[in-house]
């Protein structure tokens, strides 16, 4: 995720009849670089989204997103490559993890696609292609008991199925080594 995304969204607010306000603070996670600041997205309409950007190397390093749907939800990406540091720094602090400050249960999302598409089809009514009609494959692994047990702790961090995590690390390793995949899915290629 890049600032491009944010401003996009914000775009998109503003284009659907929004009156977003923007306001920025400087963050307070020391985990992230010294030119991070908290840039927020906030309507009268309650809609609010929270995002940790490096403004000079465009970098997001966490977005949270407070769900209008219900108001006690709120949907949480961290960059991957900050994740530890950023546990790290909660756990030295004593904060919970799975909670704001404000006391809102926090869901922690591998993927920032799961977050935007959220974020999408909630406040700005998109419909978003459903997975539920796609049609799977049954793929054959074979893994030690040491690499499932790690899958396992992984995917318990990420609050996931083995199945959907094995799943969502395909789907994240495909679009590095082949970023065009989903239009060639899309458009019949596979």
């Amino acid at each position: 995720m890049n600032l491009a995304d944010i401003i996009k969204i914000k775009m998109d607010l503003q284009n659907e009849g929004y009156n977003v306000l923007c306001p920025i603070t400087k963050s307070k996670y020391n985990c992230f670089s010294d030119t991070t600041v908290t840039l927020g997205l906030l309507t009268q309409e309650q809609f609010r989204l929270t995002s940790h950007i490096d403004l000079f190397q465009q970098t997001v390093y966490m977005v949270d997103y407070y769900s209008r749907y219900p108001e006690d939800e709120v949907l949480r990406w961290v960059h991957p490559r900050y994740e530890s540091a950023f546990a790290n720094e909660l756990f030295e602090r004593q904060e919970d993890p799975t909670v704001t400050t404000d006391g809102m249960q926090i869901h922690t999302h591998i993927n920032y696609d799961t977050v935007l598409d959220t974020i999408h089809g909630e406040i700005l009514g998109l419909k978003i292609d459903s997975t539920d009609d796609e049609q799977y494959e049954t793929v054959a692994l074979e893994l030690t008991d040491s690499e499932l047990a790690t899958i396992a702790r992984a995917a318990h961090v990420k609050d996931m199925t083995i199945n959907d995590f094995i799943n969502e690390a395909l789907r994240i390793k495909l679009d590095h080594v082949m970023p065009d995949w989903r239009e060639e899915y899309k458009n019949g290629g596979f």
